[in-house]
């Protein structure tokens, strides 16, 4: 994939609005591309949710690129509610 590996993220989201709140987790892997662009791949799951997001549940999969302190991500997955 690129010049070799560069570390690991785990990150955690809280995304709140009026109907409640989804809490989402993601663990990467990080790759230091020629030129300084870095790029991340992993996973992503949905760990919680309140109010009308109680019982949302998803995972799928994410990849991420920082180009000169920009980054711009692409999750892709599913999600449903039990």
């Amino acid at each position: 994939m690129g010049a070799g590996g560069f570390g690991q993220v785990h990150l955690v989201r809280v995304m709140t609005g009026s109907k409640g709140t989804i809490t989402l987790v993601e663990d990467d892997s990080l790759t230091l591309e020629p030129g300084g662009t870095i790029v991340g791949t992993g996973q992503w799951a949905v760990i919680a949710g309140t109010g009308a997001y109680a019982e949302l549940h998803g995972q799928g999969t994410a990849v991420g690129v920082v180009v000169k302190g920009v980054v711009t991500e692409t999750d892709t997955g599913s999600v449903h509610f039990d």
